[in-house]
């Protein structure tokens, strides 16, 4: 870690804030109560008010273990914990802040705008990386895994006669293997590199899971791809990206139809926040992952993780370029 964030990050004023997600129907938090136990220095927390109210978890269960509760309007600290960003989190966003959680800020054009404006800090998680692999990986497992699940619930798939294509081999996709293998049903897997094979045999599979995080401003699968695809398949878009047509919708209900020529199409399944069906299970394993670099923050520690995952610095995007594990 740089000598600017070693500076930053003084454990004489630090103080961290966390408040809820304002993102509609997202209800994980990033600290359990009993991980704050694993804190150099509890007190140094402030939690927005009801901050575990939407996995049950009262105030008081932060507070006895030194933690500060306030009004969000209230949290001003050098450090703010927002996992899942959305554009009313503006109003909390203060100059010279640093921010911490899954931000994609190249996709989010209000924040970048905010970033520059407030000259923030962001340590983005989404490239929080260590020995190869993301920091909160198990995060993503419970997406392949609770993503599959559901869609299969949503729309059955026979497993005796039905073939399934699944794009990408890395947490997600591995997750949603391991549900299909179990369930019996057959399977191709492609990679990045063998695109075009897909391509040439996407008329064949009855199902498609895409688990690929995908970095490109053309589609990944686009129009004219759906429609050599077989007529009725079902695409279960777990990464939510890529595939032209494919719209996040409610996590009630994610499932629908894409007409892609006149009177056919297909289904599309696209639940860009799969963890949170399953809140308290995602919650706990993010919390866990993320206590550690924490306390890397509160001691003033050097963390490469931390380094690494810097994009922007006082403002200014930093420059790199991060191979992504999804």
């Amino acid at each position: 870690m740089t000598t600017f964030i070693r500076g930053l990050f003084s454990l004489l004023i630090m103080k961290i804030g966390f408040t809820r997600s304002t993102m509609l129907e997202e209800s994980r938090i990033a600290l359990m109560p009993e991980d704050l136990e694993r804190l150099s220095n509890p007190s140094s927390v402030v939690l927005e008010k009801g901050y575990g109210a939407s996995i049950g978890i009262s105030d008081f269960e932060y507070q006895k273990r030194g933690a500060a509760i306030c009004s969000r309007e209230r949290i001003d600290t050098e450090v703010l914990v927002v996992p899942k960003r959305s554009h009313r989190d503006i109003s909390i966003l203060r100059n010279g802040q640093t921010i911490l959680g899954w931000f994609y800020v190249s996709q989010t054009p209000w924040l970048e705008e905010e970033i520059k404006n407030k000259k923030l800090t962001v340590i983005a998680f989404e490239y929080m990386q260590h020995n190869g692999r993301n920091v909160f990986w198990k995060n993503s497992r419970i997406a392949g895994r609770i993503g599959i699940l559901d869609a299969l619930v949503r729309k059955p798939v026979d497993s005796l006669d039905s073939l399934i294509a699944v794009l990408g081999n890395g947490n997600v996709g591995n997750a949603a293997k391991a549900v299909l293998s179990k369930k019996g049903y057959h399977y191709d897997v492609y990679h990045h590199h063998d695109l075009d094979a897909f391509k040439q045999n996407s008329r064949q599979y009855d199902m498609v899971v895409n688990c690929l995080k995908w970095h490109s401003n053309e589609f990944l699968i686009n129009r004219e791809d759906l429609v050599r695809m077989k007529w009725g398949c079902y695409i279960v878009d777990l990464s939510s990206d890529g595939i032209e047509g494919s719209v996040p919708r409610s996590i009630y209900n994610p499932l629908y139809w894409h007409e892609t020529t006149k009177g056919k199409g297909l289904f599309i399944y696209n639940n860009e926040h799969t963890p949170t069906l399953v809140p308290r299970i995602a919650s706990k394993c993010i919390s866990e992952a993320l206590t550690p670099y924490l306390n890397d923050i509160l001691a003033g520690r050097p963390s490469p993780v931390l380094e690494r995952a810097t994009v922007y610095r006082n403002g200014l995007p930093c420059d790199k370029v991060i191979k992504l594990s999804h």
